[in-house]
């Protein structure tokens, strides 16, 4: 019985300590290629990450902000709309530069409306 309840808790513990997936943005000028080694890094521990393939390159990186905003949110919504599974725990920003200011605005903005996310 004792057994059992450890091998119940350590099952437990390695759920709990199971890694998010990950959404990334990249940087004003650049594109979602920039994030790919950071990708593949976490790909490698066995957590999902997706660089976003939005707003790329000089022209499109430059698109206001609020217009990018809106893109991710229905971006997320839409992967997470896919795998619910995948996302019932949530999931982690990894952002730079100007992406990571776009997606702290969408995390503001999410967290405004009403939950869940999709």
């Amino acid at each position: 019985m004792k057994l059992l309840a450890l091998s119940q808790l350590l099952a437990l513990t390695a759920l709990s300590l199971a890694y998010k997936p990950v959404f990334m943005m990249h940087g004003v000028s650049s594109d979602y290629k920039e994030m790919l080694t950071i990708k593949a890094m976490l790909n490698n521990r066995s957590t999902v990450a997706t660089s976003l393939d939005l707003y790329n390159g000089e022209v499109e990186s430059l698109v206001p902000l609020q217009l990018q905003v809106d893109g991710i949110i229905r971006e997320i919504r839409a992967l997470v709309a896919a795998n619910r599974t995948l996302y019932k725990g949530g999931f982690h920003f990894c952002c730079k530069s100007q992406g990571g200011m776009t997606c702290r605005t969408v995390i503001e903005q999410v967290l405004a409306l009403p939950l869940p996310l999709p």
